[in-house]
Parts: C-alpha cells; sequence; structure tokens
C-alpha cells in the first residue's frame, strides 16, 4: 500500500490513502490561496512536486470578482509530479484558464499530476 504524509504549514502531518503504485512519498501543502495570489500577480507557477488542496478557479473569480466564464491567463513554469487532493468535492478546477508556458519551446508539461478523490475540471481551457 502507498501512503502519502503530507505537511502543512504548521509542521502536522496527515497520511493520505492509498493512491497509486510506487514509493511512499512526502508532499509540502501548497495552499490554494498562494497559487491564487501567484496567479493574480502574473508570477508563473512552479509548484512540482508539491501537494494542492482543492484547486478551484471558480473560487478564484469569487475572490477577485470575476465573471463565472472569463478566461484567466495561468502562467505555468513547472506543474509536474503533483497531488492535488479534494476539498468539498473538488480535487482540481481549472475551466475558463489559458494556459501560457515560461518556456515556448518545451511547452506545458502536466506530467505525472495525480488528481485524489474529487471532481477535476478543464472546461473551456486552452
Amino acid at each position: 500500500m502507498i501512503m502519502a504524509q503530507i505537511k502543512n504549514e504548521d509542521g502536522k502531518s496527515y497520511i493520505c490513502p492509498e493512491f497509486t503504485d510506487g514509493e511512499n512519498r512526502d508532499y509540502e501543502i501548497v495552499p490554494a490561496n498562494s497559487l491564487y495570489e501567484m496567479i493574480h500577480a502574473g508570477t508563473p507557477l512552479n509548484i512540482s512536486g508539491m501537494c494542492v488542496h482543492g484547486f478551484s478557479m471558480t473560487e478564484y473569480r469569487k475572490k477577485y470578482g470575476l465573471e463565472e466564464d472569463e478566461m484567466v491567463d495561468i502562467i505555468i513554469d513547472s506543474v509536474t509530479d503533483c497531488l492535488f487532493c479534494m476539498r468539498e468535492g473538488i480535487a482540481a478546477d481549472f475551466s475558463h484558464c489559458n494556459f501560457i508556458a515560461v518556456d515556448e519551446v518545451a511547452g506545458i508539461m502536466l506530467d505525472d499530476n495525480i488528481f485524489y478523490g474529487g471532481t477535476v475540471n478543464f472546461s473551456y481551457t486552452s
């Protein structure tokens, strides 16, 4: 059985149930609000190997007073090997987003990400 040990900002940790084959992993939590602030500031996301709880662009739009279907640019540096865990039924909501690669030659890689225990939404995303 594979377990992921997730460490939150207070240094406390909890165990995520079995979700994949391979070795046990430690993940550092990146709060969704931190990602929202980075997106809003136009800072490239570099969160490879991290755990994100309930990332939701719907929540982002509410926070910043945007229309439900307004496209949001997300600059991607590195988002691979992440664990997206459910919060309020959502593992990840990337709806109505325009992904922009930092490196136009390499493009955007979302390899080896795990979306665990909730819905995943990439609707209307380019």
